[in-house]
């Protein structure tokens, strides 16, 4: 508002930086209390002459020293944005205030009507103080009220006074709850307001999120199917050319055959990365045996690793868990894909499945070069970009798949790396109440010996 700008366009910059961070009923006590001791400042000279000028010496010099003593330290503290000490320095020093103010006028012998007094203290406990505070104030302001008005009535007690201690009483009263319920509804309209506010800045931040997502799904799109698509295009050109030759024509269907199933494995994983980020990503959980998971996932990478050398070795026992079968399969081909992947030609690739401790677990390991950091078990750290050992592209969205899968289907995931190495990762099911026979696999993979 104008006026609050106003108020506040006297301050230092960094000072009104700071009082725009303030809550908003921060800044109403801000603003109330300049307004109420500036008008001190202005009125209290006045009336310290008009007290010096029909010889009240006594009254003067208490105007003097509230103004010295209350008015200038609030101000000051206010200034600095110490907004609750000058709001109870405030209304301490006006509380002390009133009782200067009566005792001197009791001593005088005379009547000065303090409810006026009384309630503008209250008011400003209303609205300055939180609401058990307030009341508690309140409370006692009309107990010294109370006391205080009977004391006086005491000592003089006139017929036309009678009902004063009653109308003023019921004055006091209703003022405060007035005011008390005015300052809910401000209470109100600014929570609302704020929480506005906050459901805004949620949704403009969600959707810079989604934006952002979006530019680097699309981007991962063009830098990891371009590659791909320009070698499937070489190959098909290769197979027109060799299509008399069965010996060359089988060799390129297998190339084709792998390249698709790469291309597959990515658009996968870009599908599932995009849905995990977006928590849109749902669980159709069916009872599944993570040994048929693991070779149908191991199945894919046969000639890949067949072309880099390695040795596959297998251990594959029934281990029955709940979860989603596709998602399983995404998971244990990430897995796979990257202990391959950063394995060196000759080296070793090990897949095992089991049940140990009342868990199941599927387990890949790998003689590769390992992490360069340690990875956290719940894997969340930044996405790591780097090329395997024979420069495959990568782009980093294997850790957090697998992060999301294993999360998305109540496991967890632990990792054992030693750079230079290898790497051991190990993601931990529960076990299926359903249980079959324990059943082998043995199968001979490309690589075995």
């Amino acid at each position: 508002m104008l006026s609050d700008q106003l108020l506040i366009a006297w301050l230092p910059l960094d000072t009104q930086k700071a009082f725009r961070k303030l809550s908003t009923i921060n800044q109403l006590r801000f603003i109330l209390i300049w307004i109420i001791n500036g008008l001190c400042l202005l009125c209290f000279p006045i009336v310290i002459w008009l007290n010096l000028r029909i010889g009240n010496t006594v009254f003067a010099t208490i105007n003097i020293v509230y103004l010295l003593v209350a008015s200038l330290p609030t101000l000051y503290a206010c200034y600095q944005l110490r907004i609750k000490f000058a709001l109870y320095y405030s209304l301490f020093t006006f509380y002390i205030g009133i009782l200067a103010y009566y005792t001197a006028s009791i001593l005088k012998g005379f009547d000065t009507h303090c409810e006026l007094l009384f309630i503008a203290h209250a008011a400003f406990s209303i609205i300055f103080l939180k609401k058990k505070q307030s009341v508690r104030v309140f409370l006692f302001l009309l107990a010294n009220f109370i006391g205080l008005r009977y004391y006086i009535e005491s000592l003089d007690v006139k017929p036309q006074q009678q009902g004063f201690l009653v109308n003023s009483l019921s004055i006091f009263i209703a003022l405060f709850v007035l005011i008390y319920y005015v300052k809910i509804l401000a209470i109100k309209n600014s929570y609302h307001q704020t929480r506005e506010r906050q459901l805004l800045r949620r949704n403009y931040q969600r959707l810079t999120e989604i934006n952002q997502l979006k530019d680097k799904t699309f981007g991962m799109i063009g830098h990891d199917l371009r590659s791909p698509i320009a070698v499937l295009k070489t190959q098909l050109m290769l197979l027109r050319n060799s299509i008399d030759n069965n010996k060359e024509l089988t060799q390129h269907s297998q190339d084709l055959s792998t390249l698709v199933d790469t291309i597959q494995v990515l658009l996968d994983n870009i599908y599932h990365w995009s849905m995990l980020q977006q928590d849109a990503l749902i669980s159709r959980k069916v009872n599944v045996d993570l040994a048929d998971i693991a070779d149908e996932a191991l199945q894919t990478y046969v000639h890949l690793s067949a072309n880099k050398r390695l040795k596959l070795e297998t251990s594959f026992k029934s281990a029955f868990t709940t979860g989603d079968e596709y998602q399983l399969l995404v998971l244990a081909r990430n897995l796979i894909q990257n202990a391959i992947k950063f394995t060196p030609n000759s080296g070793i690739v090990r897949v095992e499945t089991g049940v140990a401790n009342d868990k199941v677990f599927l387990l890949v390991k790998d003689t590769g070069i390992g992490f360069p950091e340690p990875v956290s078990d719940d894997c969340n750290v930044h996405v790591l970009q780097r090329s395997g050992t024979m420069g495959e592209k990568g782009s980093g969205m294997g850790l957090s798949i697998i992060r999301g899968l294993t999360k998305l289907n109540g496991g967890f995931v632990h990792y054992e790396s030693i750079p230079g190495q290898g790497t051991k990762a190990r993601i931990i099911f529960n076990k299926s109440l359903t249980q079959l026979s324990d059943k082998r696999y043995s199968r001979k993979l490309a690589g075995d010996e």
